[in-house]
């Protein structure tokens, strides 16, 4: 038992320092609440009848930085990896959370093991659907697809309104058979299965079905309710004597015990015809409204054909005995029948009324659809319209610049070429991540004092999670998830050329040169949190691995100071860290500094006169604005000014004497586009710049 509680402590705190982790781990879009259609969780034959019996599906931890975006109602599908088909249409019945059941999908309950899918939510059936092969769902989320058969399993809106048109055109409507009870049939089968078991009973009780009874020719119509509502022995008995023959009828009349399941089971139906939102509350009272209608205008045709047939009765005939006729029975039983017939207007009225019923709650379905597609297209406009404005500014500046380059005198090729050289010190190289909806493999210089940016050739490959730093005048990308290379971008030929790769497959490394090496420090190789160390030495044409640090670090942040590299906090696998590393390359061995003040990793670290700063980051549970300054002639890292926006996943950049801090993420995986500016001597001020946009995970480099 002690051995148990031990686990579950571990568990939760593991829980918490992976959080933020977590999204480096599993590849994900990171789409953002308001952008997330639907999650795909995954099963295989051996896991997927638990994952429908218990209505709980899981993934491992790795997904939480997603699944804590689902909210109820969210829609939901589970993809068979035995089979590789995909099952729907689910809704979420919870908030996605870690842990909601510890040992599901564990083969013995009273094992110390726990679950190895944390990541779970609650989940209920919106509709039964025949499973889709790849073949079939492949083409809509092919933009999903990082691998051959691997993909991502957030989905947007517009492919999640193709998959559910997919699954909806090949429902699964199960009939009930003539033995089977409704309450037999589960509540997500469609609701007009239960009609199909309703209707059942009714056949079992009158032996005749509504097809024959309705359906037939008009004339022999009160003929044919007769027998929907009369047995063998009631036939008997009236044939007996007429007296006994009311009583029977007297008797069927009270009995009504079919009519009541009946019309309860009706109620039943409506009562699960799930409520519309508010905005569909007008259209509500148009369907009852309607409905009544209906139901008046069935009422008055079957009150019609029912009494036709009554008008061309002949006279009753008495035989010379005195006895009454087969023809007196007859017409005795049409008129006992005349009064029945309002019952069975009702029953066959509540039938209309249900099919009635299914239909308009298919085309509220369809005009829901077209009212997202309808908000898709207002934002898309919306945010085509405030790209549109900002383009419109970046135009102006750059007229702005055309302008006072045309009104200058003329210089000679000397000072021009001092003159380009000046403006392109003004500048910052931005170079590929994520801007909220996809990776990028751009490169763009930004020029803060226009707030313009021009592109450049882009990478070769994109790349998440990437790392970029500078040496020798050329930049350099490394690392990363997508694809094992390292290349290099020359801005005088503005062309990017391959290098060796990495001595090791890293992501989430940290990068800075000195002299004419270039060093990538910690990351991750796997799942496994590294504190390796290697450089790229031109002379040999490789990487080559050095002495290793002290602590193990992913997310760090690394800077070069007056020929040393300084290393900073980072995630060593079981918390953040607030440790600090410095390495001498002339003696080839890390040295431990004066511990930071906070717990961070994600953040960003720049040199600003002959001091080290580190601003922002995660520090286990929450963004931080904070900002540290350490003096090496000092030794001690002392706090300064907070920024005014908690982030991370951010660069920094020193220009002009001012530090630019750009973009990030933040709660809920939100990216950033604040621009915030600091000077020595003064406060952090978020400025009005827009060039760049939203952007997290790149990097921005000054040559």
């Amino acid at each position: 038992m002690g051995k148990k509680r031990s686990k579950k402590t571990i568990l939760d705190r593991d829980i918490k320092e992976t959080s933020m982790f977590s999204n480096f781990s599993a590849p994900a879009r990171n789409l953002r609440k308001t952008d997330l259609g639907a999650v795909v969780f995954g099963c295989k034959h051996s896991t997927i009848n638990e994952c429908l019996t218990n209505n709980l599906f899981g993934l491992p931890a790795s997904h939480f930085s997603y699944i804590k975006n689902i909210k109820e109602g969210l829609v939901l599908f589970l993809f068979n990896y035995s089979d590789r088909k995909l099952h729907g249409i689910f809704e979420a019945a919870s908030l996605g959370q870690m842990n909601i059941n510890r040992y599901a999908w564990v083969a013995d309950k009273n094992d110390t093991e726990f679950t190895n899918y944390p990541a779970q939510v609650h989940v209920r059936v919106r509709q039964q659907c025949h499973p889709l092969s790849e073949n079939q769902f492949g083409p809509v989320i092919a933009d999903n697809y990082y691998e051959k058969q691997l993909f991502y399993f957030e989905l947007d809106h517009n492919q999640t309104n193709k998959l559910i048109s997919l699954f909806t055109s090949s429902p699964v409507y199960s009939r009930a058979s003539s033995s089977s009870s409704s309450s037999q049939i589960p509540s997500s089968f469609p609701v007009h299965a239960k009609i199909h078991s309703s209707n059942a009973e009714v056949n079992q009780t009158s032996g005749l079905s509504y097809a024959s009874v309705v359906g037939g020719n008009k004339n022999n119509t009160t003929g044919k309710w007769s027998a929907l509502f009369k047995t063998e022995s009631t036939f008997e008995a009236e044939n007996k004597s007429s007296s006994m023959h009311e009583n029977t009828w007297e008797d069927a009349e009270g009995d009504k015990t079919w009519e009541s399941d009946w019309s309860s089971e009706v109620n039943t139906i409506r009562d699960e015809v799930p409520l519309k939102e508010e905005h569909e509350e007008k259209y509500e009272l148009l369907e009852e409204s309607q409905l009544v209608e209906t139901a008046i205008n069935e009422v008055e045709c079957v009150q019609l054909s029912s009494s036709q047939p009554l008008d061309d009765i002949p006279d009753r005939q008495v035989s010379s005995s005195g006895e009454t006729t087969e023809s007196d029975v007859e017409e005795k039983h049409e008129q006992d029948n005349n009064t029945l017939v309002p019952d069975r207007v009702e029953e066959i009225d509540s039938v209309n009324l249900e099919s009635l019923v299914v239909k308009l709650k298919e085309e509220v379905e369809v005009m829901k659809q077209s009212q997202m597609k309808n908000i898709e297209n207002i934002n898309l406009l919306e945010q085509q319209l405030v790209k549109s404005k900002l383009e419109m500014k970046q135009l102006r500046n750059r007229i702005d610049v055309l302008e006072s380059g045309s009104r200058s005198v003329e210089v000679d090729s000397n000072q021009q070429k001092n003159k380009s050289h000046s403006q392109f010190s003004n500048s910052v190289f931005i170079v590929s991540g994520f801007d909220g909806s996809s990776w990028l493999s751009s490169l763009e210089s930004y020029f803060p004092c226009y707030d313009i940016k021009v592109s450049h050739n882009p990478m070769n490959f994109v790349k998440m999670y990437a790392t970029s730093a500078t040496m020798n005048g050329e930049l350099y990308n490394f690392g990363g998830i997508g694809s094992h290379t390292v290349e290099s971008f020359s801005p005088r030929n503005n062309q990017w050329v391959p290098r060796p790769p990495l001595y090791w497959k890293n992501i989430q490394v940290a990068g800075a040169s000195i002299n004419d090496k270039l060093f990538a420090v910690g990351g991750c190789k796997g799942c496994q949190i590294s504190s390796d160390v290697e450089y790229l030495d031109l002379n040999i044409g490789k990487w080559l691995p050095i002495h290793s640090m002290n602590d193990k670090r992913s997310s760090p942040a690394a800077v070069e100071l007056n020929n040393a590299l300084y290393v900073t906090g980072g995630f060593d696998g079981k918390s953040y860290s607030s440790s600090v590393e410095r390495l001498d390359p002339r003696e080839e061995k890390w040295s431990k500094l004066a511990d930071m003040n906070k717990r961070k990793g994600c953040h960003s670290m720049v040199v600003l006169n002959e001091k080290v700063y580190t601003l922002g980051g995660f520090d286990g549970e929450n963004y931080v604005k904070t900002v540290e300054c350490f003096d090496a002639r000092m030794g001690c890292w002392v706090e300064s000014k907070p920024m005014n926006v908690c982030r991370a996943n951010f660069s920094a950049f020193v220009l002009g004497e001012k530090v630019y801090a750009l973009g990030g993420s933040r709660d809920n995986n939100e990216v950033l586009d604040v621009v915030e500016c600091f000077k020595e001597g003064s406060c952090w001020e978020v400025t009005g710049l827009k060039g760049i946009g939203k952007r997290s995970h790149y990097s921005a480099i000054v040559l």
